[in-house]
């Protein structure tokens, strides 16, 4: 009887650990989002390895609290998983509407001074490219060869049947997008 008496009480303890621990577990949770939240709120964006140290986490860690902040809607922002960053909404944007007027100020602009810019690597401006493309923020086109991005104006755009870059046809790849079939430039309207 005693023996029973003595599994019981373990099963209890081990019960209330647990309970403990899980309850632990979700405060420190709940801390590390906080801290990334207000950490992204006061810098505008940062890298997973930046906020790993502040956190004094892993950059895996950090990508999963920030996408849990996310969907929770505690960080009003964007996780950009292959680029290992976190964006408040307002620095992202900030910096596509800066991508736009750069290009449109420069009127060509080559996608490695826009990375130096902006301060992000080339496959994001390239994604940020798209999404104003989208929106309908931005018109141009850019050569992939030479990897430089083109302002141009909507209307000389629209009125093109063959390539601003060489001069071949060109044909609609996507939804304001028009590609080249010889260099592959793609032509934003």
């Amino acid at each position: 009887m005693g023996s029973i008496f003595s599994l019981v009480l373990l099963g209890l303890i081990v019960f209330f650990l647990l309970r403990s621990f899980r309850a632990y577990a979700a405060a420190l949770s709940a801390s590390a989002e906080q801290l990334l939240v207000d950490l992204v709120q006061q810098r505008g964006e940062v890298t997973f390895d930046e906020a790993a140290e502040e956190l004094r986490s892993s950059a895996s860690q950090v990508a999963h609290v920030a996408e849990q902040a996310v969907a929770a809607g505690a960080l009003a922002g964007a996780v950009d998983l292959s680029n290992q960053r976190v964006y408040s909404m307002a620095m992202l944007a900030k910096k596509q509407a800066q991508l736009a007027s750069v290009v449109q100020a420069q009127g060509q602009v080559t996608m490695p001074d826009l990375s130096r810019e902006l301060r992000a690597p080339e496959s994001l401006i390239r994604q940020w490219l798209y999404q104003l493309v989208r929106r309908g923020r931005f018109s141009g086109y850019v050569d992939w060869q030479s990897d430089t991005v083109f302002s141009q104006e909507r209307s000389q755009l629209q009125q093109r049947h063959t390539c601003p870059n060489c001069t071949a046809p060109l044909e609609l790849v996507g939804q304001g997008i028009i590609g080249c079939t010889f260099c592959g430039a793609e032509i934003f309207i």
